[in-house]
């Protein structure tokens, strides 16, 4: 299964990239977090629901070293070709 996330608040330049990547890898999640031009960030990430449910909550960070999310939009994608890793692109 592959969800994408549009993560909205203050969360460019602050870490939350590597943050997303590091929760990703523990769960055994693939897929990529980059930074949009409207100041939010996309997560795409790939892999059993259950897993994906558990990352959704984690996404969701309050005033930790400069972060907060204050929504998150999420969408199914289709998925053309498997994800293999986790990746955060500039």
């Amino acid at each position: 299964m592959r969800v994408a996330f549009k993560v909205h608040g203050f969360v460019q330049g602050v870490g939350y990239r590597y943050y997303v990547k590091r929760i990703a890898n523990k769960l055994k999640i693939a897929g990529y977090v980059q930074n949009l031009d409207d100041g939010s960030v996309l997560v795409v990430a790939e892999a059993e629901e259950a897993a994906l449910n558990e990352f959704e909550k984690l996404l969701y960070v309050t005033i930790k070293h400069g972060i907060q999310v204050l929504n998150i939009e999420k969408t199914n994608e289709e998925s053309a070709e498997k994800l293999i890793d986790f990746n955060v692109k500039d």
